[in-house]
């Protein structure tokens, strides 16, 4: 078990196909409507929308692999920042606000069947009665994303 966590307790929960992450609330910048999107995906280096301000908003599945098409249920997206104030975006089927004092979960460390070498994903929260939640941080999943491009 890690125990407790290095940022305060407020979580932002994106999901992805049925699938719950999280990544501290301080990084993220904004959820907004697909609509607000340029509707035309680029394919380079890897599949992705672009916002108003050229931001890439990247189409990941629930095995955070990169999709070419966008899923129906993706409504939103949610821009992330990391500390050098990078920033980039996902789409996502659902957000939601989740605070670590309120739920009665346990921060435990991916098993090693679950954790590939370039996973962004440092642990696992659960409890008996809700699904898991997969955290992040933002400067993982951009560094994730950038060894995806690399690969091409």
């Amino acid at each position: 078990m890690i125990g407790t966590l290095p940022y305060n307790d407020e979580w932002l929960v994106f999901i992805l196909d049925g699938i719950s992450f999280a990544l501290p609330n301080s990084q993220s910048q904004q959820i907004g409507l697909i609509n607000d999107l340029q509707s035309e995906i680029m394919f380079h280096p890897i599949p992705h929308l672009q916002d108003q301000q050229g931001n890439a908003i990247y189409i990941l599945n629930s095995q955070l692999k990169p999709e070419s098409a966008c899923a129906e249920k993706r409504k939103l997206f949610l821009l992330l920042s990391d500390d050098d104030k990078h920033t980039i975006g996902l789409l996502c089927d659902a957000v939601d606000v989740f605070f670590f004092s309120q739920q009665n979960r346990k921060i435990l460390a991916i098993p090693p069947v679950m954790l590939h070498s370039n996973s962004p994903l440092f642990a696992i929260a659960v409890s008996d009665t809700e699904k898991p939640v997969y955290l992040s941080h933002a400067q993982n999943i951009m560094q994730y994303i950038q060894r995806i491009e690399n690969q091409l």
